[in-house]
Formats: structure tokens, sequence, C-alpha cells
């Protein structure tokens, strides 16, 4: 009696190679969308490796609550003070940056506040891309720390995107876009 391959041998009525493939073939998208969430969530948190006890910690703290998704920059040189004319001239370059073309107009000035605000309360930032005009309504696309979407209109609604970031709903998305029908939806 000849012995058969590993391969030819069946299990339930299968051959083993066909039930390695179905295996294979039912665990893969299992792996590759684990692979992707896994990356999404990957993060590199200064918070994390530095001990509570450093005077660095506090300053990082402090930092936190007042730049938006803790991006800072700190400039300074050596006999760097304020007495220092360059730091007077850093700091009036700064100041008048930042108030450029808000000065005349007060209610503009109060609805930047107020925007800046929302923004800083949702954790909102620039993802490296505004996506302008994804969804066809020339809005411009925001991103929290938890990987939530946003949207703004151009008329200043702001709006979280409801929609998943999954392969069927983006063929969904597609499908609907290409028939004219896909609409935004948000919150």
């Amino acid at each position: 009696m000849t012995e058969s391959h590993f391969f030819q041998r069946r299990t339930f009525g299968i051959s083993h190679g066909l039930l390695i493939l179905m295996i294979v073939f039912f665990f893969v998208p299992f792996s590759l969308r684990g692979a992707r969430m896994a990356v999404n969530r990957t993060e590199n948190n200064v918070k994390d490796w530095l001990p509570d006890s450093f005077r660095e910690t506090e300053e990082l703290a402090w930092f936190a609550g007042h730049f938006v998704s803790e991006q800072f920059v700190l400039a300074t040189w050596p006999d760097c003070n304020a007495s220092d004319q360059r730091y007077r001239m850093l700091v009036d370059k700064l100041r008048h940056e930042s108030a450029t073309g808000l000065e005349q107009m007060p209610e503009e000035q109060a609805e930047y506040r107020r925007a800046r605000q929302l923004g800083d309360e949702l954790k909102l930032f620039y993802s490296g891309s505004y996506h302008q005009n994804w969804g066809g309504q020339d809005e411009r696309w925001l991103i929290d720390q938890d990987g939530q979407w946003f949207y703004i209109t151009p008329a200043g609604k702001l709006f979280r995107w409801d929609g998943k970031a999954n392969l069927v709903n983006y063929a969904q998305r597609r499908l609907q876009r290409a028939m004219g029908r896909y609409e935004l939806r948000g919150q």
C-alpha cells in the first residue's frame, strides 16, 4: 500500500491542501484589518516615557493645555532674555502674525476665538492635507487625536463625519459618487 502525500489526504472529505487554503483565505482579511488598525493606532507619546517626577513632565502638561494637539515650537539661543532686542522683535512679529486681519472687525475676532476654542476642546488638528472637496461640498477636513474625522463647510459649519473607513463603505461611496447621489453625512 502506498502512502499518499500529506496534501492529498482527506479530513472530513476535504483534502488537506484545500483545507489549508480555506483556513488561510479565511484568516488573511482579519489579519490585514488588524495590521491596519494597529498601524493607525500606533503612538509614540512622550508622556508615556517621561517619569511623573520630572519638571519637564509638568512643562509638557502645561504646553498641552495651551497648544492645539500638543504641537509647539520652542525657540531660544544663548543669552536669550526679556531685555534682548532679538527676543523682543520675535515676540512682536509673532503677536503681529496672530492678530493680522482681525483687529478691525470685532465680530470676526469673536468668531475666530469661538472657533479656536471649539478646535481646542475637540483637539482637532491638520492631518497633512485638508482633503478639500472630498465630499463635494468644498469642505475641508480635520482629525482629532482619536482618529475621528470632522469637516467644515465654506459657510463655517462644523460636522463630525459618521461614515466608516472600511472597504465596503468605500466601495458604496464610490458607487454613489459615480451615480451622483453621494451626500456627506455628519452630526
